[in-house]
């Protein structure tokens, strides 16, 4: 199987509170990236509710990344 490498960018705050979350699993942030890439892929949407809300605040952190790449 051909494989891709990805890279991620996301606000520190949210990579630590999730790294501490996904320890207490057993799972690196890689395996939660696979596992959440194959199940939405496997149902074809993703694999949880979400809100007209959630997707602007997510959209929010990642311009604010972008701006912050930019002014490097």
């Amino acid at each position: 199987m051909e494989m891709v490498t990805i890279e991620v960018r996301l606000p520190r705050e949210i990579y630590n509170k999730a790294s501490e979350i996904l320890v207490r699993q057993g799972l690196t942030m890689e395996d939660a990236i696979n596992l959440f890439l194959q199940e939405t892929a496997r149902l074809g949407r993703i694999p949880f509710e979400y809100t007209e809300e959630d997707l602007e605040e997510a959209r929010r952190w990642e311009k604010m990344i972008n701006d912050d790449l930019c002014n490097v």
